[in-house]
């Protein structure tokens, strides 16, 4: 009798708790998963931190969680299986009733772009493991990860030879339309210049000063394109990364020159996911409006804009410093792999947008018709300096010397920087690889 009374309450029991978990489910768990940081520099640890509360008496005896991030994040001490599109990170908790629990995983963001922390699968059972609990949670929070410069040890061109001193033209009378600060009245400036507001808060009286329009300034324009259909078919990622990383330390020497005034195009498109500002469809490209970095799209031609989904390509305001060199890298970060224009089309159409004094082009080609446009601009007294990032074909070599020998355009061989980094990556994964490859 007394057995038949201890199955009864067991059976009783495992019929109460079978229906408390299966009504229950995993709806009093709540779960969090974010980053430390919003942006960094690739190759730098960030802190992405989950946090579980168990919101019930009855304890989970296991909690399961598989997040599914991009396979750019490298997780110190997890195991974890990598595609070639997503990684799955294991973890398990245990909650008694009542509790909360938080942790905080080390992640490594081993390449620039816009990785992404996209969901959490949560799998538990009941207390005695008859029952099987899931849920999946959406995350969707993205991680901004900046191209990092080449150190200048690996950079076979120092700033001097970039931007070198240039002499030009300058006026005595300085240019009104360019407003440079407030200065104390001196008794020759013009009555008009006085800036009554400053006058005021000081009490003496403040003029507007003007700084010379007349400067040096650069322009990077970055070729995405691919020069012939072996090419296009041999593109991969990375070239796409050499590229930017490239373009990022052409950015990264414009403040060791001191900080020229410089601006960034591209014939390439943002992700999806970009926090980038653009504006909205119908509205005038202008690209001197905005703060410095703000992203502006291109349409290169005037009648079929209400066709194309996206700009054609990209063009951001020309500023300087420190700040506006860090979004112009924002814009890197969040480029995608495939170009949107062909080379001569996009020049043709960035020509008449172009008013800096210094043009670095990074392309892995120069046929004649980009030539041809920039001829074009060197007769307009720009310097146009060529960054060609692969070896140039047999046929092709003559007539790179030819534009050269013209003075058209400066070549920076960039070919075989280029080339060694690509093999250090492919040594570097080949070691990767035989250390236990992606799945560990």
């Amino acid at each position: 009798m007394i057995y038949l009374a201890v199955l009864l309450l067991i059976a009783v029991f495992i019929g109460v708790q079978d229906r408390i978990f299966r009504q229950a489910g995993l709806r009093s768990v709540h779960y969090r998963c974010y980053p430390g940081k919003e942006e960094l520099f690739e190759g730098e640890t960030l802190d992405l931190i989950e946090e579980v509360s168990n919101q019930r008496r009855l304890p989970l005896p296991w909690l399961k969680s598989e997040l599914v991030v991009s396979p750019s994040l490298s997780f110190a001490q997890s195991t974890s299986v990598t595609t070639d599109r997503l990684k799955l990170v294991k973890g398990v908790f245990v909650l008694h009733g009542w509790q909360s629990v938080r942790r905080s995983w080390h992640v490594t963001c081993d390449h620039f772009g816009r990785p992404g922390v996209y969901k959490a699968l949560l799998l538990s059972s009941d207390l005695l493991g008859f029952v099987t609990l899931s849920d999946a949670v959406m995350i969707d929070r993205f991680i901004t990860v900046l191209p990092r410069p080449l150190l200048q040890a690996d950079f076979p061109f120092q700033y001097q030879s970039l931007y070198g001193d240039m002499a030009v033209r300058r006026r005595y009378v300085p240019d009104p339309f360019w407003p440079n600060g407030i200065k104390a009245y001196e008794g020759r400036e013009s009555l008009r210049d006085i800036h009554w507001y400053a006058t005021a808060l000081s009490g003496q009286m403040m003029v507007s000063q003007y700084a010379d329009s007349s400067q040096q300034s650069v322009t990077i324009v970055l070729n995405l394109e691919q020069h012939t259909l072996l090419d296009w078919f041999s593109h991969n990622d990375t070239d796409f990364s050499l590229a930017v990383r490239l373009a990022a330390t052409f950015l990264d020497q414009n403040l060791a020159a001191g900080g020229l005034p410089v601006q960034l195009a591209v014939n390439g498109r943002l992700q999806k996911s970009a926090p980038i500002y653009r504006p909205k469809r119908g509205a005038s490209p202008n690209p001197g409006s905005g703060r410095a970095g703000l992203l502006t799209p291109v349409w290169s031609g005037k009648d079929n804009r209400s066709k194309q989904a996206e700009a054609d390509y990209i063009l951001s305001r020309s500023g300087q410093g420190q700040e506006h060199v860090r979004d112009l890298l924002r814009i890197l970060a969040c480029l995608d792999t495939e170009a949107s224009l062909p080379l001569p089309q996009f020049m043709e159409a960035l020509a008449p947008q172009l008013v800096a004094t210094d043009v670095i082009l990074l392309s892995p080609y120069l046929d004649e018709q980009a030539a041809a446009v920039c001829r074009r601009w060197h007769s307009q007294g720009q310097h146009i300096r060529l960054a060609l990032l692969a070896l140039p074909q047999p046929e092709a070599q003559d007539k790179l010397q030819t534009w050269i020998d013209q003075g058209v355009i400066e070549l920076l061989p960039l070919y075989q920087l280029s080339r060694q980094m690509a093999e250090d990556k492919a040594a570097a994964a080949k070691a990767t690889a035989a250390e236990g490859g992606t799945a560990r």
